[in-house]
């Protein structure tokens, strides 16, 4: 499935929108100034990533 392609700020102005659709099963690709920068993704896409074979866990950086 491709990636619908949303910028940052339209998200953000219609995030209820974003998630309902990630929900649906649309995985978002977030883009700022046309540069990918997140994704999202419904919590079935979120378990098929987690238990896929060769795959692993970034360790989450701290800027504290």
């Amino acid at each position: 499935m491709k990636s619908l392609p949303i910028p940052v700020a339209d998200a953000r102005n219609n995030f209820s929108d974003v998630v309902a659709q990630a929900r649906n099963g649309q995985r978002i690709k977030l883009t700022r100034h046309g540069k990918n920068v997140a994704w999202i993704v419904g919590s079935a896409d979120r378990e098929a990533l987690k238990t896929r074979p060769g795959t692993r866990r970034r360790k989450r950086e701290t800027s504290r």
